[in-house]
């Protein structure tokens, strides 16, 4: 991947590393949310450049795809890949690649962030200083008296200090929800327990009643309709419309693996169900977890408070196997040794997450 960058004056300090530190922030793989890769996406300056300063002709500047595996994406052939433009460029154009790379790959945007730090360069030697956020989302906006913009990518999750929010607002919806008359009960029973107020009924004919109530959004995303099309036997169906932002009791919780926060399984809940909620996803993280050489604690935390606990056993190799009899003082001694093995394994060792217990964390509840 590569890209040319016309326009630069001549004079200015540039070397690769000025480069690298932007292509290190968009390489995918820094934490749980993106995309694994191996690709080191090294900058090398192949023009345009003399002695560490610009010649005012155009930069040249090369990325190498050094892991490509292009066979690997037979298997996806017939899909259209998630945060790429394949489907765009099906539709103008009748055809894609689908093995990687071109202008439907998300490595297309290496040449672009390149030319971005060339251009962050320049405006720096000026005085000029860049920094990207979001300034507000609908009606809620930053409050500049406790904003603090070393704080911006210092979170994976961009949630702010629990000590400066002013309050967390979450988008609802009005929810036109069509059943029979005799599950009506029983659809209430469903909106209230997703946190949904049921604002009234309309009669369609003797068989069929039509519920309109307000609901969180995030409630109706993983199993809500799968629950309506349950009780009510599939003749149940719904739509819906965003209403807007309502302020509640919600937290951040975090689930914390061996003492690290997995970034993944952060998550905003309501107060009154943070505790049930953080026990459910500790007890489905331990069943797919798999057991290592050391005890590991699987912990849900608002802030700094413990709200649940869950603990994978650890493998435990049987050291007495080879004494037959003897002095109890040298089998006390080669526990105490394993024991204290495991306690440095423990400070030192990683735990690798499988991909099941990514997907056992947006499992519905009774699943």
């Amino acid at each position: 991947i590569g890209v040319v960058i016309d326009g630069c004056p001549a004079g200015l300090p540039l070397s690769e590393e000025d480069i690298q530190k932007y292509l290190d922030r968009r390489r995918p793989g820094q934490s749980q949310y993106t995309t694994s890769r191996n690709e080191g996406d090294k900058a090398e300056i192949l023009s345009g450049v003399f002695e560490g300063k610009t010649t005012g002709t155009p930069i040249s500047i090369l990325v190498a795809n050094t892991s490509q595996r292009s066979q690997d994406y037979s298997e996806i052939a017939s899909y259209y890949r998630p945060g790429h433009a394949d489907y765009t460029f099906d539709q103008k154009y009748g055809f894609r690649d689908y093995r990687g790379g071109g202008r439907s790959s998300g490595r297309e945007t290496i040449g672009r962030v390149a030319a971005g730090a060339v251009a962050a360069k320049l405006l720096s030697e000026l005085g000029v200083s860049l920094s990207a956020y979001t300034r507000s989302i609908g009606p809620a906006e930053i409050d500049y008296d406790r904003f603090d913009e070393h704080e911006i990518r210092r979170n994976p999750v961009y949630m702010p200090d629990p000590s400066i929010i002013d309050r967390i607002e979450e988008p609802m919806i009005e929810a036109n929800i069509m059943t029979p008359a005799t599950s009506i009960g029983d659809v209430m029973n469903l909106v209230m327990n997703k946190r949904g107020v049921c604002t009234k009924t309309d009669t369609v004919d003797n068989n069929h009643v039509i519920l309109t109530a307000e609901l969180p959004m995030h409630e109706i995303l993983i199993d809500f309709h799968d629950k309506l099309k349950s009780i009510t036997r599939g003749y149940g169906s719904m739509d819906y419309n965003p209403s807007g932002y309502h302020a509640d009791k919600l937290v951040k919780m975090d689930i914390l693996v061996n003492g690290e926060p997995v970034d993944a399984f952060s998550s905003i809940v309501h107060v009154d169900m943070a505790q049930a909620r953080g026990r459910q996803l500790c007890e489905r993280l331990k069943e797919v977890i798999p057991q290592q050489m050391f005890n590991v604690a699987i912990q849900a935390a608002i802030g700094g408070k413990i709200i649940a606990r869950e603990t994978v056993r650890q493998l435990r190799k049987n050291v007495l196997a080879k004494c037959y009899g003897g002095d109890i003082t040298r089998k006390r001694k080669l526990l105490d040794k394993q024991k204290e093995g495991k306690k440095r394994m423990k400070m030192i060792g990683k735990v690798n997450i499988p991909q099941e217990a990514f997907v056992a964390v947006l499992r519905s509840d009774e699943d």
